[in-house]
């Protein structure tokens, strides 16, 4: 695969993240779900499961070929400027990766014999996500991102916005 595409299939994964983090999100009043019945508690569940599988494409296998190390030349100063830009340590880094793991091994790949489920704090990750998507955004150039948001962020919001017009505000 050729430099180009890969970066655009990294931009994919991002707004696939992105994207269904934000309906998933958008469909809680604080703790509170606004899922009314069984179907949009499920459709719920599901925008966060889509969520944990793209991420961890990104960021947490590290011989995946989305993963941002395979991606980025100088890691170093990549990981350092990522960690600085996203108000985050290394550790809370491991903490998020090993969270949606943990989450993805016990209660999506498998059902184990868990009874209580985790759900992984969003914020970090999509912070992360967002930052990788900027670095490759900015790699490509406004010419070669074609029908990719130019702007992480406002597609986040964008997407937030038309979910609640189903879950509601």
């Amino acid at each position: 695969m050729d430099r180009e595409k890969r970066l655009r299939r990294v931009a994919l994964l991002c707004c696939h993240f992105a994207r269904n983090c934000a309906y998933y999100l958008s469909g809680w009043n604080g703790k509170k779900t606004k899922a009314t019945n069984e179907f949009w508690a499920t459709v719920q569940n599901n925008f966060l499961d889509i969520s944990i599988l793209e991420w961890l494409k990104l960021f947490g296998d590290h011989n995946d070929k989305h993963h941002w190390k395979k991606v980025v030349d100088d890691r170093d100063s990549f990981k350092s400027a990522m960690l600085t830009s996203c108000g985050i340590t290394e550790d809370e880094l491991n903490s998020c990766r090993k969270s949606f793991k943990e989450y993805r091994d016990r209660f999506v790949a498998h059902l184990d014999s868990e009874e209580t489920m985790h759900i992984p704090e969003l914020d970090n990750s999509l912070a992360l996500a967002k930052y990788y998507y900027t670095f490759v955004a900015t790699e490509l150039g406004a010419s070669r991102l074609r029908n990719l948001p130019d702007d992480i962020e406002s597609y986040y919001q964008k997407c937030f916005y038309a979910s609640e017009t189903h879950f509601g505000k």
